[in-house]
């Protein structure tokens, strides 16, 4: 049995959706995505669904200035987790403002795969999933 790729978005609304259509798109197996507009909530659902090994790593565009916690927060805190929780994840950081010294300490972060700007192109999207298989 082929197992689904796993996509967590924690970003608003709107940008989930597109985001979500684009990743429908360009995928070419059927994806669980789950979102949600907050970094706590998207945090604690990472630390409760991954406890228990997965046979697939999951794949987490997180908005750098998303309520709950900004991004430097939440890497924080996901570097708190279990070991096996960080070796199933990857995360992507996209942001529509941004600077130099900011893409540098966050691409610097070893739990961090991609910096992005935001909106994700579709050559962005083709990025994160190639990078994930």
């Amino acid at each position: 049995m082929e197992t689904k790729a796993t996509f967590i978005l924690i970003d608003n609304p709107v940008d989930v959706m597109v985001h979500k259509f684009m990743l429908n798109n360009e995928l070419k197996t059927p994806a669980d995505i789950f979102h949600f507009k907050d970094t706590r909530q998207g945090l604690k659902y990472i630390e409760t669904t991954h406890r228990v090994q997965t046979k697939n790593k999951t794949t987490v565009i997180l908005d750098m200035y998303t309520p709950g916690m900004d991004v430097h927060e939440f890497l924080q805190h996901f570097d708190l987790l279990d070991e096996k929780i960080k070796n199933q994840i990857n995360i992507f950081v996209v942001a529509t403002f941004f600077n130099n010294e900011e893409i540098i300490k966050i691409s610097e972060n070893p739990h961090v795969n991609m910096f992005l700007p935001k909106p994700l192109s579709e050559k962005n999207i083709i990025d994160i999933i190639s990078s994930i298989n």
